[in-house]
């Protein structure tokens, strides 16, 4: 065990005799070595992250060697802060001044906030600074150690120089979690007597921010913030804590804030997304014009005009004109500018875009279009424009067509694909497009049979690749309907169909080998319903079978590229498998998915994908893996047996997407979006009161009835469960939901205990509606239920009251989700 390690363990001791009033030997031996070790230890780490000379280690290697007088300016730096650790002078402001001018930093790594570098010390990929600092703040909380003063005075000066890091690393150890967010970050920097008033304010903001999770009420964790930050913005700037404090914290906590602040108060007017917009842009070329300097002011004077001009024109309020435009583009080009992308933990520019003004907006877009590679995908948000309204926009804004038609080819934008076919002069732009971008192009506008004219005018292309594909598509080769001989003989669920000597042999080999191997297998049952079981094997078998007349132009065996989407699993590290296997002609294949082990046997969405060669889709399906507990659906059972309660028709819940997402009414999406699109646009929802008390909804896909019922899953939660603790949920597609949650005076009042079920549709021009639901007892689950033939036909939202277990399991839950989706995304609906 490491030193650093053994005084950490030493620190919990004590810390914890102090919590329980206890004293004894052990407790003596922890507080020996803790007087005996931790200062020589601090000093030790100081020597190798700082400039001080501190310690009889050898200093790290170092590029330049210092000067005498820079020895000189050091030694005289480090026993002044010495003295004040030691308490021979109380000079604080002078000590930090010192203290922070001889803290290495890591210059290379760009800091993500202006006014907090990357200290050495405080190392994010290293718990040494950790162990040290939670055994001075243990040790400076003993009014019988000799170390206490000292321990005591390291603290603070960490604490002032960076604030909301060292609190970060001491709450991870006295930081009690169970306690509500708000009051365990209240009561921790109470502890903290190093941090001044701003930046105790700032360290309990990024806590409660770091640690919202999807049951979370965003807008009343908040609210307290929200409201002194609305009052302080009719006082003086010196009397503005909350947005001073809010400088601190990590520009994407910042973000956050701030995001969460307008959905909370739409009416007010926030100037941080503009100005944060031109923070960001202006300081990408802040930091390619430093890269050519020691440090920033040994910048140049026309540099510096440089910067002064590019601001100006970021902050124009009327359109730029195309001599701006070139301007910009021009000191890009000066200063290497290649894009705009932010560092991890900034703020960033595709979701401050959409926020900020409209003509801040618009300066971002000309200056894009103008040259989209610079960044134009940031600008693109599929929740809020389509791909061929964004094209045109973006054309609209000054872009030339053809820069424009190929950058969407190198993104692999095919849903603009058509909006491009359809100019006039398409063939002109056409023809400036590299070979590879035009086959890209073809391929995508094969599946669209109005754009077949256009194709067959390239047949006699210079290019052979261009003319070979032109035959291909004419052939058929790349329409969905007529491309392959690959077809669906069976689906379902599939069994091992050998002899008991062939399992003898099939358990040899499986102890040599990490896979699950099968001998043969049968077809047991078709269906689409996936009952959870250890072992289970489900899938497709294919065959590649020919016409009579069409035999010899096949290939004798095709490689087929299996694509399985999936619930997440941390072994397959995301969403989605991918593996290729091959079929000769005249014969079968097994594609399947085998729960072999606990880590593959999970609840939810599994759709397989079988693309040919050219990457198109010949077969697909989508099955659902229920669990088969029925215990878990006693609470549904009983509703539906009992005869006393009242079942009306209230209309019909209109999902034209097919994505049903399920949202607390002040919140945004949560992760309990279904992982399988309704394929029915239209369902009919009835409601089941008990004494006018809402006690389920059940929505109906069809008129068959349901043969089983069982708890609902996605591709994150293996229960779409949670608490609603604003008692309103939300049902629809995200984009209506939206649309509903920015409107939510018009409707929110309407919503009640006695009027449990409205349907709400915020377009009256578009036939998509929102479902809302109050639920009186905060908690809701969904129940799928399927038809004999493992068709989906009803969904059941349950009105419940969870205990304490199911809470802190939804809880834990909660915050896997958080964690998955912030690592791979949220996934896209099967």
């Amino acid at each position: 065990m490491g030193i650093r390690k053994h005084l950490a363990l030493c620190a919990a001791i004590v810390e914890w005799d102090k919590v329980h009033d206890q004293n004894d030997e052990l407790s003596s031996y922890a507080l020996n070595q803790l007087a005996q070790n931790l200062e020589n230890l601090i000093y030790r780490d100081l020597n190798e992250t700082s400039y001080f000379i501190c310690h009889d280690d050898e200093k790290p290697y170092i590029y330049d060697a210092p000067t005498e007088e820079d020895l000189g300016k050091v030694a005289a730096d480090w026993q002044f802060v010495d003295g004040y650790l030691k308490q021979q002078h109380n000079q604080l402001e002078e000590t930090l001044t010192r203290f922070e001018t001889q803290l290495i930093r890591y210059e290379r790594k760009e800091r993500v906030n202006p006014v907090q570098p990357y200290y050495q010390f405080l190392r994010n990929f290293s718990d040494n600074a950790q162990k040290l600092l939670v055994c001075a703040q243990v040790v400076a909380q003993l009014d019988r150690s000799p170390l206490q003063q000292f321990c005591m005075r390291f603290l603070t000066l960490w604490l002032r120089v960076a604030p909301c890091k060292t609190s970060r690393m001491l709450a991870y150890f006295f930081s009690d979690p169970k306690e509500n967010k708000t009051l365990a970050s209240a009561n921790f920097v109470k502890q903290l007597h190093g941090l001044t008033p701003l930046t105790a304010l700032a360290y309990q903001i990024e806590a409660i921010l770091d640690d919202i999770g999807w049951d979370d009420d965003e807008a009343e964790l908040l609210a307290p913030f929200f409201k002194q930050w609305i009052v302080e913005q009719d006082s003086d700037n010196d009397q503005q804590s909350i947005q001073a404090a809010l400088q601190y914290i990590l520009p994407r906590r910042e973000q956050q804030f701030y995001i969460a602040l307008r959905k909370a108060h739409p009416d007010l007017t926030i100037s941080y997304f503009d100005e944060t917009v031109h923070y960001l842009m202006m300081a990408k070329v802040r930091r390619q014009i430093y890269s050519n300097h020691t440090s920033p002011q040994a910048m140049e004077n026309n540099e510096a005009q440089a910067l002064q001009q590019f601001s100006e024109i970021l902050l124009s309020t009327t359109p730029l004109t195309v001599g701006q435009v070139d301007t910009i583009l021009t000191l890009c080009d000066q200063y290497r500018v290649r894009d705009f992308d932010t560092l991890y933990g900034m703020a960033e520019l595709e979701t401050l875009y959409y926020l900020a003004s409209p003509h801040r907006q618009d300066t971002i877009m000309r200056i894009f279009a103008a040259r989209p590679h610079l960044g134009l995908d940031l600008l693109y948000n599929e929740n809020v424009i389509t791909l061929p309204v964004f094209c045109q926009k973006v054309q609209d804004s000054g872009a030339n067509i053809d820069e424009l038609l190929s950058y969407s080819l190198d993104r692999g934008w095919e849903e603009s694909y058509p909006w491009f076919a359809n100019k006039p002069d398409i063939n002109h732009y056409i023809a400036k497009l590299q070979v590879e971008e035009l086959l890209s192009l073809f391929k995508a506008l094969a599946r669209h049979p109005e754009f077949q004219p256009l194709i067959d005018s390239y047949a006699s292309h210079s290019s052979r690749h261009v003319r070979d594909l032109v035959a291909d598509i004419q052939a058929g080769k790349y329409h969905k309907a007529d491309i392959s001989k690959v077809e669906v003989v069976h689906y379902g669920i599939f069994v091992e169909g050998a002899t008991e000597e062939e399992l003898e042999e099939i358990k040899q080999e499986q102890e040599e080998s990490d896979c699950h191997l099968f001998y043969k297998l049968e077809h047991r049952k078709e269906t689409l319903l996936i009952e959870n079981e250890l072992g289970r094997s489900f899938g497709l078998q294919l065959g590649y079978f020919p016409d009579d007349e069409d035999e010899e132009e096949l290939a004798q065996e095709l490689e087929l590229t299996i694509k399985l989407h999936h619930p997440y699993m941390h072994s397959e590290d995301g969403y989605l498998s991918e593996w290729t296997t091959s079929i000769s002609l005249g014969h079968r294949t097994y594609v399947g998915w085998t729960m072999s082990h606990r880590t593959l046997n999970i609840c939810g969405i599994y759709r397989f994908e079988i693309h040919d060669p050219s990457g198109l889709l010949v077969a697909d399906k989508t099955f659902h893996v229920m669990d088969n507990k029925r215990s878990h659906i006693s609470e549904l059972t009983h509703l539906l047996e009992d005869e006393t309660l009242d079942v009306a028709h209230l209309g019909s819940l209109n999902i034209t997407s097919g994505e049903l997402d399920l949202v607390q009414h002040n919140q945004s999406t949560n992760g309990l979006l279904l992982g399988n699109k309704l394929l029915t646009p239209v369902t009919q929802v009835y409601s089941h009161l008990r004494q006018g008390a809402l006690e389920m909804v059940d929505i109906r896909l069809n008129q068959t009835q349901p043969d089983s019922w069982y708890p609902a899953a996605n591709q994150v939660f293996p229960y779409l469960e949670s608490r609603i603790k604003s008692k309103i949920l939300l049902l629809g597609e995200p984009n209506t939901i939206d649309a509903v949650q920015r409107d939510a005076k018009s409707w929110r009042k309407k919503v009640t205990k006695k009027e449990a079920v409205h349907l709400i549709q915020p377009n009256e021009n578009n036939a998509s509606n929102v479902l809302a639901l109050y639920l009186a007892r905060k908690g809701m689950r969904v129940y799928f239920g399927y038809s004999t033939t493992g068709e989906l036909c009803r969904i059941a939202i349950v009105n419940i009251k969870f205990g304490l277990l199911r809470r802190l399991f939804i809880r834990v839950m909660n915050r896997i989700s958080k964690k998955v989706i912030q690592d791979v995304g949220i996934y896209q609906p099967l």
